[in-house]
């Protein structure tokens, strides 16, 4: 599963306007889990802090077609690739981001509202020490 993922601890010392990365989504006993193993390995958490909940999980339920695993291209910048469009909308928990996932009509580039969801503080780790505004989503 690690072989497709992409270490994004290489692009903590870039632009993040030119942040991209692939992850790849995995769903255990129906739960989903992004396959993060460096995260576990530097000792930043345990599995658990990679399950995806509150609104996340339905997220990758929708990109996986309802499947077992799905691999993502996320980036800071719109492509012509983008599905869907995670923005920022709230600040409330003392850790963790809420996040207005959008679809994204691919000719006329409007967004119709999928779902709200709510992202842990393994984003941070994710996009080298910030929450994102906005976090552009597509399948691999």
């Amino acid at each position: 599963m690690s072989a497709t993922t992409l270490s994004t601890r290489n692009t903590r010392k870039t632009n993040t306007n030119n942040f991209k990365a692939t992850h790849l989504f995995v769903k255990e006993e129906g739960r989903w889990y992004i396959d993060l193993p460096g995260f576990i390995e530097q000792g930043f958490g345990t599995k658990g802090n990679l399950e995806m909940v509150q609104g996340a999980d339905t997220m990758c339920d929708i990109l996986a077609d309802y499947t077992h695993s799905v691999s993502l291209n996320i980036t800071l910048k719109q492509t012509a690739q983008t599905e869907l469009v995670a923005t920022r909308i709230q600040n409330l928990c003392p850790y963790g981001r809420y996040y207005r996932v959008e679809k994204v009509d691919a000719i006329t580039l409007e967004r119709s509202f999928v779902l709200d969801m709510w992202l842990c503080p393994v984003t941070k780790y994710v996009f080298g020490g910030k929450y994102p505004k906005t976090i552009y989503l597509s399948k691999n």
